[in-house]
C-alpha cells in the first residue's frame, strides 16, 4: 500500500508547470491541493522517513512553481 501511494504521489508531483500559461493557474492551483492532500495521506501511513523526505522535496518543488507563476500572472 505505502509503495503504490508513494508511486501515485511522486507520478502527480513529477509533472511541472514550466511554460504553462496564467489561463492554467486555476487548475495547477487545485492540483497543488490535491498534492497536498496526498502527501498528508502519505505521512500517515507507515512510509519510510526517506520515502516522506523525497515526497516533501518533490511537492515544495511544484509548489514552488505554481508559486512562481502566481507571481508572474500577477504581475500582468
Amino acid at each position: 500500500m505505502t509503495r503504490l501511494l508513494t508511486a501515485a504521489l511522486t507520478a502527480a508531483l513529477v509533472t511541472g508547470c514550466s511554460g504553462q500559461s496564467c489561463d492554467e493557474l486555476g487548475a495547477l492551483q487545485a492540483e497543488r491541493e490535491e498534492r497536498r492532500a496526498a502527501h498528508t495521506a502519505l505521512i500517515g501511513t507507515s512510509a519510510s522517513d526517506g520515502e516522506i523526505g523525497e515526497a516533501d522535496d518533490r511537492l515544495h518543488a511544484f509548489e514552488r512553481r505554481v508559486y512562481d507563476l502566481e507571481q508572474s500572472c500577477e504581475r500582468r
